[in-house]
């Protein structure tokens, strides 16, 4: 079996794997993107004003809100991401109405199935993340994964179709240096990071 990708923490990867699904909700962007492959179609008979100037904006946004609803006291808002489709997985987020704090999140995966040392079906995998809070900070305490289809329509049948995992007495050690929960320092940590 070849050796796993390991995703970079607080540096710019050379690999393929932008890391957890979850990796656009707890550290910053990456400086350098890749853009969405699908470019705006103008509706036809579309003609564009002739170009005066431009603007450039100083912030990108990784996603654009496509409904935002309320159920009870949180929000529900569904996403589709616009800077980077393969690192922006997110898909959903459920949040506290009144203190903006995470409840749930769903995002995309996928599964790489190898036969012969190469990966012969890459799956779509759906993950919903439910979350807590631990000494003020936000954590995963629920992860419910479904494995779907691949790009041919394959429905996936192997092991851990679907998969659940729960995570209980979360603690933070009182020695963990501060750095830790800083993903912008981590660059300048990474012979202190656990392996």
């Amino acid at each position: 079996m070849p050796a796993a990708i390991r995703p970079s923490i607080g540096r710019r990867s050379t690999k393929t794997d932008p890391g957890p699904p979850t990796a656009d909700v707890f550290e910053p962007a990456p400086l350098v993107h890749h853009p969405v492959s699908e470019a705006y179609t103008p509706e036809p008979n579309f003609t564009a004003p002739p170009l005066i100037g431009g603007t450039r904006a100083l912030i990108e946004l990784d996603y654009r809100v496509t409904s935002v609803e309320t159920v009870g006291d949180q929000l529900h808002v569904n996403l589709e991401p616009i800077r980077d489709v393969e690192r922006n997985r997110l898909r959903e987020i459920w949040c506290d109405k009144r203190t903006l704090e995470l409840r749930k999140l769903v995002a995309t995966d996928k599964l790489f199935v190898e036969g012969g040392g190469v990966a012969t079906h890459v799956y779509a995998v759906t993950f919903t993340y439910t979350m807590g809070n631990v000494q003020g900070l936000p954590v995963v305490t629920d992860l419910h994964g479904v494995v779907g289809k691949d790009g041919d329509g394959n429905q996936y049948d192997g092991d851990g179709r679907d998969i659940d995992y729960q995570f209980r007495e979360i603690t933070f050690p009182a020695t963990l240096p501060d750095w830790y929960f800083d993903p912008r320092s981590y660059g300048s940590h990474q012979s202190a990071l656990p392996s």
